[in-house]
């Protein structure tokens, strides 16, 4: 469950305040999908930024299944997210590391152990369509197939929640 109550954001930048969130209220229940559309500039970036405890809210409350995102502690925003999985419009991938490699370091950050994480990992990259890239490097793959590394790091955890922020903007049909 996300629930939003009175949640705003305000920007303060050389002088200048931007509200690029204001009094939103939104519950989204477990099961739901959701999807929040608008025009560039609109809020949805933040909005994304918000739920995953990057930013904080200037005011208003954001709670998370029974997390408190408003008042959360440095390991409490750790345990969730490992519930909560991100997968952000940038790929975010590490260019020293494999196909392989970039979706096992979730894994290696949620403290799986070693033993358990190639079954994992193979499981995740095949779901994304990925299996005879696995061992490429990033530099070597299209956009979409960067995407759907970070489709598949977001996944192999099994997070009970997603947040997608413009994850179909460089895939193929």
């Amino acid at each position: 469950m996300i629930q939003l109550t009175n949640v705003t954001k305000i920007f303060n930048e050389q002088k200048q305040t931007f509200t690029a969130l204001k009094d939103i209220n939104l519950m989204i229940n477990e099961g739901e999908v959701v999807g929040i559309v608008g025009y560039s500039g609109a809020g949805k970036s933040t909005l994304i930024r918000l739920l995953n405890g990057l930013i904080k809210p200037t005011t208003g409350d954001i709670r998370i299944s029974s997390y408190h995102l408003s008042d959360i502690d440095r390991s409490g925003l750790n345990r969730m997210r490992h519930e909560v999985a991100m997968v952000f419009q940038s790929f975010n991938l590490l260019s020293s590391l494999t196909v392989y490699q970039n979706v096992e370091l979730a894994l290696k950050i949620a403290g799986v152990d070693k033993k358990d994480r190639p079954l994992k990992v193979l499981e995740a990259i095949e779901l994304v369509g990925l299996t005879d890239k696995k061992d490429d490097y990033p530099k070597t793959l299209s956009g979409g197939q960067k995407q759907r590394v970070g489709i598949a790091r977001a996944i192999v955890n099994h997070p009970k929640i997603l947040l997608c922020d413009e994850i179909t903007s460089a895939l193929d049909e």
